[in-house]
């Protein structure tokens, strides 16, 4: 197995870690067999940052596109504690981190439409790192456009 360095910022910013879970999904998708796994969908899970990019792959659809896998690869994800609805802009700690394109392109709430996978949300009620809100606004959006999806508190 090939080992990778991991990076992170100022090596790598916003959308770089995105692009980077594309790639290991669409590697998954390519070699899970030879491993014993099985080739039916992929889920996806990730807490905090690992939740935004869970999401963002399961609602950006062109990450995915680029790998020439697309999203229909994806079965459900779930989100522990992630940041779907924040303006990054307004988060000092990781305003730099996604400086390079427009806000929205960082947000995972922007790409909430109809054919998303279904969502599980799960958030800690007394969490003032990423507040329970970013859950809550993005089950209920995607919910209004007919994506299943569930949020616990």
């Amino acid at each position: 197995m090939r080992r990778c360095r991991l990076q992170v910022y100022p090596d790598v910013a916003f959308p770089g870690f995105v692009e980077d879970g594309a790639k290991a999904v669409s590697w998954l998708v390519d070699n899970v067999a030879q491993h014993g796994g099985e080739t039916g969908r992929v889920n996806l899970m990730g807490h905090s940052a690992g939740g935004h990019i869970a999401a963002m792959l399961a609602l950006d659809a062109r990450y995915l596109d680029a790998t020439d896998k697309g999203r229909a690869v994806l079965g459900r994800w779930v989100g522990l504690a992630g940041p779907y609805a924040f303006y990054p802009s307004e988060v000092r700690s990781v305003r730099d981190i996604f400086a390079q394109l427009p806000e929205d392109r960082a947000r995972p709430i922007t790409f909430a439409a109809p054919g998303a996978p279904p969502a599980l949300l799960l958030h800690g009620a007394s969490d003032r790192t990423v507040y329970p809100w970013n859950s809550v606004h993005l089950s209920n959006t995607l919910q209004e456009h007919g994506v299943t999806a569930a949020v616990k508190i």
